[in-house]
């Protein structure tokens, strides 16, 4: 068994999508409901069947989404074949992507406990390293 977790360029379609300029405490699902309205109109047959992960960068002006996406079925057996719950690709310099929705609950309930423990500004700094996986700030 192969323990690389980097898909190959020829398994994965990558966009970058201008979003214009968006309002702070912008909900993650408005975000991708305007992904996935721009992905249908990029991707040639974008359905129920693929699956995306986004990561986002704040510009002056805008904001720019580096957008992957896959074939669901694809996804979940090279996840199984290679004995992980997430991927890498090039072009997000080893982060991690499609991280099961539980794995990116504990992130959240672990900001919480470090808040209640540590306090305001102990939060804001675990929350800047912590989701620099998401959103990427100039």
């Amino acid at each position: 068994m192969n323990n690389k977790k980097y898909l190959d360029k020829n398994d994965y379609d990558f966009y970058t999508i201008d979003l214009g300029k968006i309002p702070p405490f912008t909900s993650s699902k408005a975000i991708e409901k305007k992904l996935f309205a721009n992905l249908e109109k990029l991707h040639p047959c974008f359905s129920d069947y693929c699956t995306f992960d986004y990561v986002l960068k704040s510009e002056k002006i805008k904001t720019i989404a580096k957008v992957v996406v896959v074939d669901s079925m694809f996804l979940i057996e090279y996840k199984n074949s290679h004995n992980t719950n997430y991927i890498k690709i090039e072009e997000f310099n080893n982060k991690k992507l499609f991280l099961s929705k539980k794995q990116k609950n504990s992130v959240v309930s672990n900001v919480i406990g470090a808040a209640a423990y540590y306090g305001k500004t102990a939060m804001l700094e675990y929350l800047l390293k912590t989701y620099e996986r998401k959103v990427d700030i100039n």
